[in-house]
């Protein structure tokens, strides 16, 4: 399970963790899923081969810490997974494929305005 190092910057709907070694990407709020699961989005990322890419990241808090996930998009390669089953990262992936187009559109506008 993974346990939170660093800090977090919450301005507006835009959160970005850092930690002592790099910061991560600016990460925009989606979703929150029944059993507390909150799902968020990065920034568009341009990698250095012109490729843009977006990370999608899932997080439920747990009594020894957090389960994490995070996939990244269009590619919907899994860069970890620890502590979701099988059957909630199978879910994680159908959410994903109906959803990448609405990550992507988000993001380009600065995460989902909402009143």
């Amino acid at each position: 399970r993974r346990k939170r190092q660093g800090f977090c910057l919450v301005k507006g709907n835009h959160i970005c963790y850092t930690t002592l070694k790099k910061a991560i990407p600016m990460m925009y709020p989606y979703m929150k899923l029944e059993d507390k699961t909150e799902a968020v989005h990065s920034q568009i990322i341009e990698r250095e081969d012109g490729d843009h890419v977006e990370e999608v990241h899932f997080e439920r808090p747990t009594h020894q810490g957090f389960d994490s996930a995070r996939c990244v998009l269009p590619e919907h390669k899994w860069k970890f997974r620890e502590g979701y089953s099988d059957e909630e990262i199978a879910f994680f992936e159908e959410l994903l494929h109906h959803n990448a187009h609405l990550f992507f559109k988000f993001a380009r506008s600065g995460g989902i305005q909402c009143a």
